[in-house]
């Protein structure tokens, strides 16, 4: 018997296979599709906040001057690595680990309280998470530690090829706290990012 014969069987088998047992088989399809409907129109919406960087070096000559030389570019161009610098800040968890102990500080936290069902649903992980670290005798991470987990997870840093911009986008369910987030976040960044380039 050649290989298409024997594949021709095969697959005349699974056919046979799935017919005969084609109550479980839509019985299982349904079961998933519902699952997935319904997981879909629990799930809450989802903005997103968005802002650009255009990253400069510390001090450009004035293109005015007259000491320029007409036949060297005004502004020095930005080194990749530097712009890779700017990324890699902007992608730690230091900066959201600083702006949310701001907001903490201020008393004004995040807008979004958890629902029920939401609390609910985080329960059985709590549990899981709680039996981990118990069996490998660590201590579970605190609040703030799986804030900032969370929050990193949903903050998208990038640079744009061939430029010298900086893409930052946060999603979260709470649009007013997307934005304000963004906002300090970016705040945060730029006052440790001048005293980085001019510790003057």
């Amino acid at each position: 018997m050649d290989a298409a014969a024997a594949y021709g069987l095969r697959l005349r088998w699974a056919l046979l296979v799935l017919y005969r047992q084609r109550r479980l088989a839509a019985a299982v399809f349904a079961a998933v599709v519902l699952l997935v409907v319904a997981w879909t129109l629990l799930l809450p919406p989802v903005f997103r906040a968005e802002a650009k960087l255009l990253v400069t070096i510390n001090r450009a000559p004035l293109a005015v001057s007259p000491d320029i030389d007409g036949r060297q570019p005004p502004v020095p161009q930005v080194r990749e690595e530097d712009l890779n610098s700017v990324v890699a800040m902007l992608g730690g968890r230091e900066m959201v680990r600083e702006t949310l102990q701001a907001f903490d500080r201020e008393g004004s936290g995040e807008g979004a309280v958890p629902g029920a069902l939401a609390t609910l649903l985080r329960a059985p992980f709590a549990l899981v998470r709680g039996v981990y670290f118990g069996l490998h005798g660590r201590a579970q991470p605190s609040g703030l530690d799986r804030r900032v987990a969370a929050v990193a997870e949903n903050l998208q840093v990038g640079a744009i090829r061939r430029s010298n911009v900086v893409t930052v986008a946060f999603e979260h369910t709470d649009p007013e706290w997307a934005a304000r987030f963004l906002d300090r976040f970016l705040g945060t960044f730029l006052d440790v990012y001048a005293r980085a380039v001019d510790p003057t």
